[in-house]
């Protein structure tokens, strides 16, 4: 429609300059004269012309940018549901990418491995288990790669020992799961500190 507009009036003020011209030819103004004021005419017009279609691409550009805005807000405000979501788990839950670096810790699990979520961040979970257990993580994430696991996760209920900061080794039930976003694989490893299990049993 705004187009359309614009094409009338266009047409509208092409109407009024050719009127203005036989006007000029019965006054018998000089040709050169005449397409001076015309082309000036058509010059000041296709200006206003484009000067509107520039306000009319800006304002399409600057509804862009507040549309792309709210979408960012909006995941982030997702981002930290997701976030309180998982912080307010039970169990503790750390996310890893392909290279084995933790990009996300929970509350719990910082609790029990006595570090904070900022400071393990980016740091390599090879460090919060022990060299066993590190192997066996290994394997089923070659597991996943080489499609011989075709279960969306893989539980490891006895035998899997994480370690502390501080270095003290616990026994913990683990579970793996994996996830591929935009081509990126992450793996998630919840863990259950069984602790005080093993000392009820033993």
């Amino acid at each position: 429609p705004e187009l359309l507009q614009l094409n009338d009036e266009f047409s509208a003020k092409a109407d009024d300059l050719v009127k203005l011209y036989d006007a000029w030819a019965s006054a018998k103004i000089s040709r050169m004269v005449q397409w001076q004021i015309l082309i000036g005419c058509f010059i000041g017009l296709l200006g206003v012309l484009l000067t509107r279609q520039l306000r009319q691409a800006n304002k399409a550009v600057e509804q862009e940018i507040l549309d792309r805005k709210q979408i960012e807000q909006s995941l982030r405000e997702r981002e930290q549901q997701h976030a309180q979501i998982l912080d307010s788990a039970m169990d503790a839950i750390i996310t890893i990418d392909q290279e084995r670096h933790i990009t996300f810790l929970n509350r719990a699990a910082a609790t029990i491995f006595h570090i904070s979520a900022a400071e393990a961040k980016g740091l390599s979970l090879q460090r919060f288990l022990t060299p066993r257990s590190w192997q066996i993580l290994n394997q089923h994430i070659q597991a996943y790669h080489s499609c011989l696991q075709t279960e969306g996760y893989i539980w490891e209920q006895e035998g899997f020992m994480a370690q502390r900061a501080t270095g003290d080794e616990f026994p913990v039930e683990a579970t793996l799961s994996q996830a591929t976003i935009s081509g990126q694989t992450s793996y998630t490893l919840v863990l259950r500190d069984l602790t005080v299990r093993h000392r009820m049993e033993s």
